[in-house]
């Protein structure tokens, strides 16, 4: 049985590849905890599968899982015009939720809540938006200036809204 008090906490402090280098079966990074990449500019890449059901949280650069990302609950976060980028399309689970402010580098079927920025800011897709019935898209809107006044998300390839705008 896990208790809170087990969860870990998993900080990248640098631009380097998280993975296995040795044979045999590859197995599964689990965040319950948190993940977080800090302190560079540059990428860091997670050459592993990934299950996420924390928080995974982009302070500086850009984080790359290059194997399957799993998301069953939690929350992908960008701050600071940061990125993120997934081998294969992001589903964002019902109890989920991605925002900030930054880059998420492929395509996003998104189930769970969308929220620009942490207060106001921009968040780009840069692949295909897919809003399910079931999401939540939160903004801030009003003022004059994007990304500082008011919300923004930009989607290079193909959008599709489900549900229901009010």
């Amino acid at each position: 049985t896990r208790r809170s008090s087990d969860l870990l906490n998993f900080v990248a402090q640098n631009d380097a590849t998280l993975g296995w280098t040795s044979g045999g079966n590859i197995g599964t990074f689990v965040n319950q905890g948190s993940f977080t990449k800090i302190s560079s500019n540059g990428i860091t890449q997670v050459d592993l599968p990934f299950t996420n059901t924390g928080s995974v949280v982009v302070t500086s650069g850009t984080l790359n899982f290059t194997q399957s990302f799993t998301f069953t609950s939690g929350s992908v976060l960008l701050t600071n015009n940061t990125g993120i980028q997934f081998a294969q399309t992001l589903n964002v689970p019902s109890s989920g939720i991605l925002g900030g402010d930054g880059s998420v580098i492929g395509s996003v079927t998104n189930g769970g809540v969308l929220s620009a920025g942490a207060t106001t800011g921009s968040l780009i897709i840069t692949g295909d938006l897919t809003l399910l019935g079931t999401s939540n898209f939160l903004a801030q809107v009003g003022g004059t200036f994007e990304g500082v006044s008011y919300d923004s998300v930009y989607v290079t390839g193909n959008a599709a809204v489900g549900g229901q705008l009010g």
